[in-house]
């Protein structure tokens, strides 16, 4: 979009923000209108972005002068930009919690110029920092709303960047650093996606790439009792806009239920309306009239802000149900029973993630902490079971393959003593063709088989053809059991997981309708192509 925005430069003023770290800069651009407003803007870009890399940034600055002006919307904000510890190449070395003490700084230090309202906008993996901030307790310096541009799952983005087995490694390499301490340790570069030049340490790695990382907020995959915890903590509005076209995004995910699903989760009334999957866009926006588009749905937003008054109190946040407490119990105790049944161990962080024990915190919090309902839950326990799952997998795999290999060699001796008997056939009838005139020594051997094999009538070889072939029935029979009896196992795993999943879900849905009646409005921001 730009080549005017890129082309061209543009004033900002400087804001060191040295309360707790020198290091950290706000740039606000300003317009011709800009000392009569009094809100503002937040922009945080996502991996490897920082101030003035965003190429839309200039529209939307342009769009906020011409709303500035307008005498019936008086929508009158500035458009700030945040230089965190993780801006630029250095996100390889920080974290959440850092990207959310920042933006706090920031938030406060506009507090204290005298900014009224502030809305923070997130761009990709900026959403994250977004999401952090707005579930961090104890509470930061409140905001007025949030606005998420193609929110998108590092963890399934990595799945596209790179072979499965390759990241799969990789996570356990990180997994072990971690383990011993040195989670500041780097990455080797062939751990991490080409498209990532820029150091990475292994907490980062593992934060962005694992199940359950810190970073893994926007996974499809993620249980609804995982998004109550993030998603269900907002007490602002919130504006989602996802692209039809993400390349970030595997073409397996469903934008439109995922969408759905993150609005459901948001208390009743804080979704904007206006929440869409922008038709034809991709992660970054690429298009200027799709730029646009973004930018006008953004002015909209701050329009319907300004409806509200300053300082609004905030809504109180939502109290896990007893029904929800009961559920959970209850799905703890199926997982434990899980751990005692005969269903693989790769399917038991599944079953974990899938049901109401998973708890998930505020990502920026202590790794074990007690929600105000009473139940545990740590990250370390994910942690824990992804190192161990590939390693219980990979043993019963080779077990599985060590049976194998023994049914096959044992049908290798069976053949090798079945032609070994041909071969002694065969000798014996040519010594007896060929030799009819034997030595001494020679017919005290042989004599006896020919003997045998003159005595030999219909009846005999139709007996020893039946008793061979009752023999070759029950060494076909052993041998098919065993591969039989390896489908049959593996179809009663699959069935008893299939079953386990309903009845989990089944769980999910009761739990959330005798929960209360937060259904209702909730749909009303939908996305839409």
């Amino acid at each position: 979009m730009s080549n005017y925005d890129q082309a061209h430069s543009f004033p900002v003023y400087v804001h060191p923000i040295p309360q707790n770290h020198p290091t950290i800069c706000a740039y606000e651009r300003r317009h011709s209108n800009s000392s009569d407003c009094k809100h503002a803007v937040v922009f945080i870009g996502g991996l490897g972005s920082g101030p003035h890399t965003t190429h839309y940034l200039g529209a939307l600055n342009a769009m906020l002068e011409c709303a500035s002006q307008s005498s019936t919307d008086n929508v009158k904000y500035n458009l700030w930009e945040l230089r965190m510890r993780s801006s630029y190449t250095a996100f390889g070395y920080g974290s959440l919690k850092e990207d959310g003490e920042d933006v706090a700084s920031l938030v406060g230090h506009l507090k204290g110029i005298g900014v009224e309202k502030i809305v923070l906008v997130g761009s990709s993996s900026g959403c994250q920092a977004i999401m952090t901030y707005a579930s961090t307790e104890p509470a930061p310096p409140p905001v007025d709303g949030y606005i998420m541009q193609a929110p998108t799952s590092d963890r399934e983005t990595a799945g596209l960047l790179m072979p499965q087995d390759l990241l799969s490694a990789s996570l356990e390499y990180a997994g072990d650093l971690i383990a011993k301490g040195k989670e500041k340790t780097i990455m080797p570069a062939s751990f991490i996606p080409s498209i990532i030049t820029s150091p990475v340490t292994a907490y980062r790695w593992y934060s962005l790439a694992s199940v359950g990382g810190d970073d893994d907020f926007f996974s499809s995959d993620l249980p609804t009792s995982a998004l109550q915890f993030t998603f269900g903590r907002l007490d602002k509005p919130m504006l989602i806009l996802m692209s039809e076209k993400d390349e970030m995004v595997p073409l397996t995910v469903d934008k439109e239920l995922l969408l759905g699903k993150w609005v459901k989760a948001i208390p009743e009334g804080l979704a904007s309306e206006q929440s869409q999957i922008i038709t034809t866009a991709d992660h970054e926006l690429s298009e200027e009239r799709v730029a646009r588009y973004f930018v006008g749905l953004v002015v909209e937003f701050l329009k319907e802000l300004n409806k509200e008054p300053a300082g609004a109190p905030l809504k109180p946040m939502r109290q896990p149900s007893v029904a929800l407490l009961a559920t959970s119990l209850l799905a703890k105790a199926t997982a434990l029973l899980i751990l005692f049944t005969p269903v693989p161990h790769g399917r038991i962080l599944y079953f974990l993630n899938s049901t109401q024990i998973q708890l998930q915190q505020p990502h920026h919090r202590a790794l074990l902490q007690v929600y105000k309902m009473g139940i545990p839950y740590s990250r370390q326990i994910n942690a824990a079971f992804e190192q161990v799952t590939p390693l219980v997998a990979a043993g019963f795999k080779v077990l599985r393959t060590t049976r194998d290999i023994s049914i096959l060699l044992a049908v290798i001796q069976v053949l090798t003593v079945f032609l070994l008997g041909l071969i002694l056939i065969a000798l014996v009838v040519l010594l007896y063709c060929v030799n009819p005139d034997l030595e001494e020594e020679r017919q005290a051997i042989i004599t006896p088989w020919l003997r045998y094999f003159a005595g030999i009538t219909l009846w005999s070889v139709l007996r020893t053809f039946l008793s061979l072939l009752a023999v070759a029935g029950l060494a076909g029979a052993a041998t098919w059991h065993f591969f039989l009896a390896k489908q049959w196992v593996e179809d009663v795993e699959y069935e008893g997981n299939v079953d386990a999943d309903k009845a989990l879900e089944d769980l999910d849905d009761d739990a959330q309708a005798e929960g209360g009646g937060n259904g209702g409005n909730k749909g009303k921001g939908k996305g839409k192509k």
